[in-house]
């Protein structure tokens, strides 16, 4: 090839770079709605989303936060979505983001959930938030009487049934903010988020623990 036909080459593919550029993001973009209207991704939006609120709202003196705890339990691992950490109580927010008609059974193993005319179940959010209380409590070795376990469903649903208690659509914060009777002591409270705290620096490899598990 001569000089010519490489010139002309370069130049042509500098004209074409715009189009492929403009692929590559119609394909990016693809991918992002893809994951978004995803199962997994819509927990993950809905849990960036309260959390942001969250720490946006609360009073930093006296609320912390933390996403995504790995815990280990006699089962193996199991994964907080938010944990607020106060003198007031600790409490332990399960997020749901779901759509359509909610059936809800606060003693029930499932309920179940009508989208577009269809019914798909889904694990008792109540006794999955236990599940995390129990872990945490033994981890923490805090009385399970200190936790406030919260099941937080955002998005459009509604609930065909009475709403157990615990459960919310709206106004977590307000929520969380009508407890005021001090049942942590300071010095507990530092414990408490000591350990905490090594969670969040071994997270990363208590992650891949807790992947292992849901592969085996």
């Amino acid at each position: 090839m001569g000089k010519l036909d490489v010139t002309g080459a370069f130049i042509k593919a500098i004209f074409n770079l715009p189009m492929l550029l403009f692929i590559l993001f119609a394909i990016l973009i693809g991918i992002i709605k893809s994951y978004l209207n995803s199962k997994k991704g819509k927990g993950k939006l809905a849990e960036t989303v309260v959390t942001k609120k969250l720490e946006l709202s609360l009073d930093k003196e006296r609320y912390t936060i933390y996403r995504d705890l790995i815990v280990p339990d006699k089962f193996g691992y199991t994964q907080i979505d938010i944990l607020v950490v106060s003198v007031y109580g600790i409490f332990v927010i399960e997020v749901k983001n779901f759509s359509g008609k909610i059936y809800a059974y606060e003693h029930g193993n499932v309920w179940i959930q009508y989208l577009h005319g269809k019914k798909s179940e889904f694990q008792n959010p109540i006794k999955q938030n236990y599940r995390h209380i129990k872990a945490l409590s033994e981890y923490l070795l805090v009385p399970i009487s200190k936790f406030n376990p919260v099941v937080l469903f955002i998005g459009d649903a509604t609930f065909k049934t009475a709403i157990p208690k615990g459960v919310l659509t709206s106004n977590c914060k307000t929520y969380i903010e009508s407890f005021s009777e001090v049942i942590i002591t300071t010095k507990e409270l530092q414990q408490i988020k000591g350990a905490l705290n090594k969670l969040e620096a071994d997270k990363n490899k208590l992650l891949l623990e807790f992947k292992k598990q849901r592969q085996a």
